[in-house]
């Protein structure tokens, strides 16, 4: 009886900070209303935004800090989080998609900007995004 009133909140705490460890991820919709009233300057930096997030989820996945820490308190994170990371990167690629559509059929010529992954992680925290990432 000791060892199962004493393993409870243990297992209990570990369960918490696994779960809290989990990066959590969105997937972004490949099409959004007001697509279409959008000028050249707009898709491109919704273009660059697009392609630099999917790459820094891209960079993050696997074996990343927080993924680790998540596998060693609680190993299904890591599953999940990785499927979740999948999914976001896929939404990510149709959005890019639609957006590129859009800006070769309004044949624009502005420049796409790119975020390098520690630019992408500071916009994403600071939510300093067109796109809805987070």
């Amino acid at each position: 009886m000791y060892f199962s009133s004493t393993l409870k909140p243990i297992m209990l705490i570990v369960l918490s900070v696994g779960l809290t460890a989990c990066v959590s991820t969105k997937t972004v919709t490949s099409n959004q209303v007001d697509d279409s009233q959008l000028g050249c300057a707009s898709l491109a930096t919704r273009i660059g935004e697009v392609r630099s997030a999917r790459d820094y989820a891209q960079a993050n996945r696997g074996a990343s800090g927080s993924n680790v820490m998540a596998a060693l308190f609680f190993w299904p994170a890591l599953l999940v989080n990785n499927s979740n990371t999948s999914d976001m990167i896929k939404s990510m690629e149709e959005r890019e998609g639609v957006l590129t559509g859009l800006y070769e059929n309004n044949t624009c010529s502005d420049a796409i900007p790119h975020w390098d992954t520690k630019e992408m992680k500071k916009k994403l925290k600071n939510h300093d995004t067109l796109e809805s990432f987070s």
